[in-house]
């Protein structure tokens, strides 16, 4: 009889054990309850996008704007760069924009698509993935993300002459890094003075 109250017991705890894990969510919790997100956009070995669309004609503020299955693009114009109002938002190919990853909105180009920005004024450079559709002020031709406007270095000045160029899935899925991380402090001594 004891042999079978254990059984019975060790079966239940399981049971629990299972029915409580299922109630557990990948998203984490910010500061006020809402779920943080985090990308989690895992890029097939292959080189080879998921789900990448090209998509349907839309209009925003009376302008039509036409996605293109571009084979090759590049342009030049000014960046802007958008945050906390769309932190956790869905974007225009259903993930969650995470205003810390290395993302971009563009009007007309597949998603997603990876590109190369460079800054023209102090030349950095950095490999995006368009996730969203955007920028809709004028003169734009791409938003980017708070994280990918820290690594260009105009998140202060809030906008920058910038050349994108459209790279290859292939291409794009080797160079592309989700994040970059800050640069480390300056660690320079300093001679004492005596």
């Amino acid at each position: 009889m004891p042999f079978l109250l254990k059984i019975t017991q060790a079966a239940l705890l399981s049971l629990g054990v299972m029915m409580l894990s299922s109630c557990t969510s990948d998203q984490d919790q910010g500061p006020d309850g809402s779920s943080a997100s985090s990308s989690k956009f895992v890029i097939d070995p292959s080189g080879k996008i998921p789900g990448k669309k090209v998509g349907r004609p839309y209009q925003i503020k009376g302008k039509t704007y036409e996605p293109v299955a571009y084979l090759a693009y590049e342009e030049e114009g000014d960046a802007s760069w958008y945050g906390d109002y769309f932190h956790g938002r869905l974007t225009a190919n259903g993930e969650t924009f995470d205003m810390n990853k290395l993302t971009a909105a563009h009007p007309t180009m597949p998603l997603p698509s990876f590109v190369e920005v460079t800054n023209l004024d102090n030349g950095k450079k950095v490999v995006l993935r368009v996730n969203d559709r955007g920028p809709f002020a004028k003169g734009r031709i791409l938003d980017v993300s708070k994280r990918a406007s820290e690594v260009l270095g105009f998140k202060t000045a809030g906008t920058a002459r910038v050349n994108i160029k459209m790279l290859g899935d292939d291409e794009g899925a080797a160079m592309y890094r989700e994040d970059i991380p800050p640069m480390p402090m300056s660690r320079k001594k300093v001679a004492n003075a005596m």
